[in-house]
């Protein structure tokens, strides 16, 4: 299974999330997605992580945003804030309306001031990038469709799709991002350095509440109400069994 999500500020967050790394440090940030809109400029955050609260009476400091923003047809990793930390090429890969694609971010530790930034798309680097502008702090939650708001709720959010997503505080090999993609949701052995996952396979249908991390960190994610909801995915049924120990 999926999640559908929708327009108009409906989301699925974790807060506080246990064990989660610093934007200072490695990680890898992927999942599957499927949108509609590869041609409009339009900016949809999908997948992210952040400092601070998702109700907060303060914004995020820092933060990964994962998603569609400013060229069409293009996929962006970006911070809190707004400044890119690298992107795809046009037309490389070409981006399909209403296709699964898997997406995996991935950056060095902060040295010298500067981070290396990587963009997987479908298995295959798409795009690299050095530089200086995430600022660093220890993240708090995962935030899926838009991003926190010093409101309490939620902007950039889309009508997409979202499966298997999973963060690591380590950088995984391009031959791990490629065997994740390969399985498509199977069994990938593939756990050292899993801050969390999400299978979303708890219903065959109807609106989401909570989902389950299927790690030992128990970071659940909860949902803004019915305009979430199961649908079908592009992860497998019944490969995610909970890691408990």
């Amino acid at each position: 299974m999926a999640v559908q999500c929708s327009a108009g500020g409906t989301y699925l967050s974790s807060y506080p999330a246990s064990n989660m790394p610093s934007t200072a440090s490695a990680l890898t940030l992927m999942g599957w997605v499927n949108f509609n809109g590869w041609g409009s400029t339009t900016t949809s955050s999908m997948i992210g992580i952040y400092d601070g609260s998702a109700t907060a009476s303060t914004s995020p400091t820092s933060g990964v945003q994962l998603g569609a923003r400013n060229v069409a047809g293009q996929f962006y990793a970006w911070t809190w804030g707004g400044i890119t930390l690298v992107n795809t090429t046009a037309g490389s890969p070409t981006l399909s309306n209403g296709s699964w694609i898997h997406v995996a971010y991935t950056c060095t530790a902060i040295s010298g001031g500067s981070q290396t930034h990587s963009l997987y798309i479908n298995g295959s680097l798409a795009g690299t990038s050095t530089n200086s502008n995430q600022t660093a702090a220890n993240t708090t939650q995962i935030y899926l469709n838009g991003y926190p708001q010093t409101s309490g709720g939620t902007n950039e959010s889309s009508t997409c799709m979202i499966d298997g997503v999973a963060l690591y505080n380590r950088i995984l090999s391009a031959d791990e991002i490629l065997t994740i993609y390969n399985l498509k949701g199977l069994r990938d052995g593939i756990v050292a350095g899993l801050v969390s996952r999400y299978a979303f396979l708890e219903a065959g249908s109807g609106s989401i509440s909570n989902c389950i991390d299927y790690t030992r960190n128990a970071n659940m994610i909860s949902g803004s109400g019915t305009a979430l909801t199961y649908t079908t995915g592009i992860c497998y049924n019944n490969s995610r069994p909970r890691i408990t120990s």
